[in-house]
Parts: C-alpha cells; sequence; structure tokens
C-alpha cells in the first residue's frame, strides 16, 4: 500500500494542484448574492459642527456578482459615504443609494437594509465649566484631610449647542484616600457626559493636603453656667483637644465654652461634668478635671 501511494508521487501532486486550480477557477466564475456590512463615513462635517445622532454605524450591502469579483472586493475597504458639506443643523433622513458606496468592482446592489439612514447635526459651541473632584474610602485612623486644591479648577467644554447650557460643571476620576498619610499630588482625568463632548485641558492636577492628628492642652478656660449664685470648684478647666495642626494650633481659650447646666437642680452640692463645646474640626479628648463641685443655696 505504501509503495502505491509513494509510486509517482510527483505525478499525484501536480494531478491535485490542476484540480484544485480548476475548483478554484470554477468558483470564481460562479454567481454569489452576499451581505456585506459596511460603514457608514460622513465626509466634509465644517469643523463648526459635530454629529449627536447616527442611527446606524453601519449598513447592510445586498450584493450580486461573480466570486472573482468579491474575491478582489476583499481588498478593498468599503464605505458608505454621506457628504455634509451643505448640511444645516437639524434631524435628517436619507435614503441609501448605490451612488455613495465606494464600490470599484464589476458587483451589483441588490439592495440597503435598513433602507433608511437618520442623524443629526449641531452646532458646536465652548464653554468654561468648573471642575468638581469626588472622593472616596477613609484615611487612616489619626490622619485628616485638609485640603484639596485643583491647579485649573475650570476648563473649557466642547459640545452641541442644544446641550451645553445645561452642564455647569466637570468631575474628574474618584480619587480613592484609602492607605494615605502623607499629602499627594495626582493627575486625574475629566470626565465628560459622552462621546459628544470633551474638555480642554483633559486631565489636572490634584492636590491632596494630608496631616496627622496631633495634640494640644489648653488651660485657664472660664466655666460658665446657666445659673447665679452658685459656687464651682475649680472656676477654670483645662482641656485637652486633637486635630490637624494646621486646624488647632490657632485655637484660643475663648474659642472653648466649658459649660454646666443646673437651672432645674435643687439646692445641694453635686459633683457634675461639663459639656464642652468645640470648633468644627476639632476633636474633644479629655477635660480636666473630669467633675466639677458646685454648690446650689
Amino acid at each position: 500500500m505504501k509503495q502505491f501511494l509513494l509510486k509517482d508521487i510527483h505525478l499525484k501532486v501536480f494531478a491535485l494542484l490542476i484540480a484544485g486550480t480548476i475548483w478554484f477557477a470554477a468558483t470564481l466564475d460562479r454567481n454569489y448574492v452576499l451581505n456585506r456590512k459596511v460603514p457608514i463615513k460622513f465626509l466634509g462635517l465644517p469643523p463648526t459642527k459635530l454629529i449627536v445622532y447616527q442611527s446606524l454605524e453601519e449598513v447592510n450591502v445586498v450584493l450580486e456578482g461573480k466570486g472573482r469579483d468579491f474575491f478582489l472586493t476583499g481588498e478593498q475597504r468599503l464605505a458608505y459615504e454621506v457628504a455634509l458639506k451643505d448640511t444645516k443643523p437639524g434631524r435628517q433622513r436619507l435614503k441609501f443609494n448605490s451612488e455613495n458606496l465606494n464600490l470599484k468592482r464589476q458587483l451589483l446592489i441588490r439592495g440597503f437594509k435598513p433602507e433608511y439612514l437618520e442623524f443629526e447635526i449641531d452646532d458646536l459651541r465652548e464653554k468654561l465649566v468648573e471642575i468638581k473632584v469626588p472622593l472616596k474610602d477613609e484615611l487612616p485612623t489619626g490622619f485628616f484631610l485638609t485640603g484639596v486644591e485643583v491647579k485649573d479648577n475650570k476648563v473649557y467644554l466642547w459640545g452641541p449647542k442644544s446641550e451645553l447650557p445645561f452642564i455647569t460643571s466637570l468631575a474628574t476620576e474618584t480619587l480613592s484616600l484609602r492607605g494615605l498619610k502623607e499629602s499627594v499630588k495626582k493627575e486625574v482625568s475629566v470626565l465628560v457626559p459622552s462621546k459628544k463632548f470633551w474638555a480642554r485641558p483633559d486631565k489636572i492636577l490634584v492636590s491632596l493636603t494630608i496631616e496627622q492628628e496631633t495634640t494640644r492642652e489648653i488651660d485657664s478656660i472660664w466655666v460658665k453656667t446657666d445659673r447665679k449664685g452658685v459656687r464651682i470648684i475649680p472656676k477654670n478647666a483645662r482641656v485637652f483637644i486633637a486635630g490637624p495642626p494646621s486646624r488647632i494650633k490657632s485655637i484660643t481659650r475663648n474659642d472653648i465654652k466649658v459649660f454646666l447646666t443646673l437651672k432645674d437642680l435643687n439646692p445641694g452640692i453635686y459633683k457634675l461634668p461639663a459639656q464642652i463645646l468645640l470648633p468644627p474640626g476639632v476633636i474633644f479628648k479629655r477635660c480636666e478635671p473630669a467633675r466639677f463641685q458646685v454648690e446650689i443655696k
């Protein structure tokens, strides 16, 4: 069997090549009806206008022709071309036609599916909008975010005239605070509502100021009450506070209120804790003494 297969092997290979060539030639000479998906290409759009809607990205074209023409067309990048040079803003509805298909081979166009293309053109405008930087996650315990600075807090937004007035601000990518223990600078992208818009610049530099918690002791704070004729021992308090250095370094005894509520108490001697009122961003640690002796007559 092996000898039979190897006998005159070069003649057998040549015969197979001849048969393949005849089959390929017959295939190329046969008629076919095929569907081709063809991208839609807009030409001549003025730089002051943009397309805000199109019903199709590509159209299904029904073609008929010989195999050889389909074979050669495969090397050609087909596109359905829509000329927009003199098109005015607004919604347009066009019927597909063979003249706009850049077909250079001897193929017949039997039809388009669907038959119509809808698109809308608007004037291109720009406006200056504010930038907001969204944050997520929490800093490690004992650290504070004391500043978010945007180098360019406004950018130019380009987009369709009909939609631009409704946009007053843009957001950047969300920045995570997780694990941050020191001030950082990060470049983030500006996010636009859709592909119809673009921002310039499209990236901005954001500086995050992060401070580690520190403590302070503030003494000689006068203890106040809502009742006259009482004796408070001691009359002054020492309060320990914590927070970011930039916040608590400027705190004075006048910024802290130590208060005792006594108006509903009967005459007598009491040991009472005080209410401590602090400015925003300041953390209460403790008060000395923790309780005050109050004598009500």
